[in-house]
């Protein structure tokens, strides 16, 4: 549970923080960045935390993420292709 929230909290932050670095750095840098000191923090809490991270749920934790990925780029494929974009899916609508 504790993951879970980390993982909430982290990004709801970093979208209160991703308008400032977007337009600086540039949104793919951005992004690298929010989810380099998210993984560093969460790194930091499991290593010092005294707690196994490999744990029963540790198979449906990745599963998700996986899923919740894949579909994201499905998604943003879809929307680059309808958009005239270089995303898959045919021609452009």
């Amino acid at each position: 549970m504790d993951y879970a929230l980390g993982a909430a909290f982290f990004y709801a932050w970093s979208v209160t923080c991703a308008r400032r670095s977007s337009a600086h750095h540039g949104p793919d840098l951005a992004n690298l960045g929010r989810l380099l000191v998210a993984i560093v923090i969460v790194g930091l809490f499991v290593a010092f935390s005294g707690r196994h991270p490999f744990s029963a749920g540790w198979g449906w934790l990745l599963l998700g993420g996986v899923l919740a990925l894949a579909v994201v780029a499905f998604v943003m494929w879809r929307r680059g292709a309808k958009k005239g974009g270089s995303g898959g899916g045919g021609a452009a609508r």
